[in-house]
């Protein structure tokens, strides 16, 4: 224990805090979870309950962690003065037309920007295997 101490204070408190991220995926995957989403830096509570809503919605319509993740971090806003406003329940922006699910989200126009910041982009990491679908279908035999 005291050499631990030692040399973890000899690490930048930054070093520290990415290697206590991965404790969390550690203890979930003794308990069979196969892969998670961290993040490495603060994140705005309304961006990431934006990221969380669209997230579960890939998750949901069975698309791999890793596609779910990529359209999260593709998300876009037409006004950027906006991007820190709470949504309404649904995932409704307060002020936007609303959106007829049947047909999907409109494409972005042509002067939208990224919703999430440069650096915010960059904390969200995966930790286990992102590429297996979220669920997987059972096997088929054929009976003789």
């Amino acid at each position: 224990f005291r050499r631990q101490t030692k040399a973890d204070s000899m690490k930048s408190i930054k070093q520290q805090a990415m290697e206590n991220s991965y404790g969390t995926p550690l203890l979930a995957a003794f308990r069979g979870v196969q892969c998670s989403i961290q993040v490495g830096a603060p994140v705005p509570v309304n961006l990431n309950m934006r990221c969380l809503e669209t997230f579960a919605k890939g998750i949901q319509a069975g698309k791999p962690v890793a596609k779910a993740l990529e359209e999260v971090l593709a998300l876009t806003t037409d006004d950027p003065a906006r991007r820190y406003e709470r949504t309404l329940e649904g995932g409704a922006i307060p002020g936007a037309a609303p959106v007829d699910p049947k047909k999907g989200a409109p494409p972005p126009a042509e002067g939208a920007e990224e919703l999430l910041p440069e650096h915010t982009r960059t904390a969200y990491f995966v930790v286990g295997v992102a590429w297996q679908p979220s669920e997987t279908e059972a096997p088929v035999t054929k009976k003789k």
